[in-house]
């Protein structure tokens, strides 16, 4: 299976920036991870994996990962004869889909994670893997697991505790001042495979210009 993996997945990774490929059994064992071959014997329970083996069918959503960190899941049933024999799961984190379209866009963005989905020695682990400072106590109610920008940091500590320590939405926004800028705040729930509202995306727009103009007007 590595032999057969390992140039599909180098190939996946240089064309989509995929980072996780599995090989599961029948049981959702994993039988191989061919980012990570060393680890292998563990079953595989996040719900993208059990939704594909309730239904049959291919899965997709985002999972939550022990480190804290989130990533866009596919998990698609092995048959063999029209018998499922097991699955195959690919991963991809979400930052790089955020930094695409700040880079397209302009627009800084960040998420939010709501503390009581994380285990807090876990996520700062995984932090320090990412080369990141792990700021578990700046925010009540949530972390701020990625930000386009560092300035980010002060925009966010406004109006984050608000956002994690709300009962669920889909949408709510704020307009913020930031020294000499205003600024537009966008929160955007961000739910996982398994319809958790684990955290926010958050959309920041500079509409400085657009106010000085209106007032100029």
């Amino acid at each position: 299976l590595e032999a057969i993996g390992q140039p599909v997945f180098e190939a996946l990774r240089r064309e989509s920036k995929v980072t996780h490929f599995y090989f599961l059994d029948g049981q959702r064992t994993c039988l191989l991870r061919v980012h990570r071959p060393e680890k292998s014997g563990d079953m595989i329970n996040r719900s993208t994996a059990l939704q594909a083996e309730r239904t049959g069918k291919m899965a997709a959503g985002l999972e939550l990962g022990r480190l804290g960190t989130l990533t866009l899941r596919v998990v698609a049933p092995v048959r063999q004869a029209g018998v499922p024999v097991g699955y195959v799961e690919l991963g991809k984190e979400i930052e790089d889909v955020l930094k695409t379209i700040h880079m397209r866009t302009e627009l800084q963005l960040a998420v939010v994670l709501r503390k009581r989905y994380l285990d807090r020695e876990s996520w700062q682990d995984g932090m320090r893997m990412l080369g990141r400072e792990p700021r578990w106590d700046s925010l009540k109610n949530g972390v701020l697991a990625y930000a386009s920008h560092e300035s980010m940091t002060n925009v966010l500590a406004q109006v984050a505790d608000e956002i994690s320590g709300s009962v669920a939405h889909e949408m709510r926004a704020w307009k913020v001042s930031c020294g000499d800028k205003k600024l537009r705040v966008t929160a955007l729930s961000l739910q996982d495979a398994g319809e958790r509202e684990v955290g926010d995306l958050v959309v920041v727009r500079d509409i400085s210009g657009e106010q000085t103009e209106f007032v100029r007007m």
